[in-house]
């Protein structure tokens, strides 16, 4: 079953495509804010709407992962590609950029937002192919959301190249602009507009570093 994929196209020419995956619970329109902001710098967004419970159609599947990066490849045009994971989408969105990779995308690298591991341990498995790749992480402060910073830590323990920064004060959620209960009350975000645009801002500017 193909996931319900939203695509967002720039008003002028296509310098480049982000897929974003959302993460648990979530759904692709809870990245709006993230789409139009790239979208005004001229790239195609590419949302799969992924399952968070439902087996075999779950964020943690990699064989389905996979069914979902082969849809996804024959919509990415031939320009630079970057796939940006929040939360539990950096684990699904390693295996995607995988296997994009694989079937001939141009894949410059990752952009993982507060992310955090799969339980099937989607970016480790990942990490061998894609480890070489361009990797950025924006990262709330330790949190039960993102389990305490552990994918922080380990991309510190990989390779030295990883670009990674926390943002103070910054929230599990931020990336998405709003302020969802889920965030509030399931991890604690009390952050406020200005720093939801900093989350905003970097992510944009981690994105561009990783399609240069």
């Amino acid at each position: 079953m193909p996931p319900v994929t939203l695509v967002s196209e720039p008003h002028d020419a296509v310098s480049g495509v982000a897929i974003a995956v959302h993460g648990f619970t979530r759904r692709p329109s809870d990245l709006d804010m993230l789409a139009r902001a790239c979208a005004e710098q001229s790239l195609v967004v590419l949302r799969p709407g992924l399952s968070s419970f439902f087996w075999p159609h779950s964020t943690n599947n990699a064989a389905y992962l996979t069914q979902v990066a082969a849809e996804l490849a024959v919509r990415v045009p031939a320009v630079p590609c970057v796939v940006v994971g929040h939360s539990a989408g950096a684990a699904a969105g390693s295996w995607l950029a995988l296997q994009l990779r694989a079937l001939g995308c141009d894949i410059r690298g990752v952009v993982y937002v507060d992310g955090v591991e799969s339980p099937t341990g989607l970016i480790r498995r990942a990490w061998p192919m894609i480890g070489g790749l361009r990797v950025r992480a924006l990262c709330a402060p330790p949190s039960r959301c993102n389990r305490q910073g552990r994918l922080y830590t380990w991309l510190g323990e990989q390779r030295g190249d990883v670009v990674r920064e926390v943002v103070p004060g910054s929230g599990h959620g931020d990336i998405e602009g709003g302020s969802a209960a889920v965030y509030r009350w399931g991890c604690g975000d009390s952050s406020g507009p200005q720093v939801k645009a900093a989350v905003l801002s970097r992510t944009l500017t981690f994105i561009d570093e990783v399609l240069q």
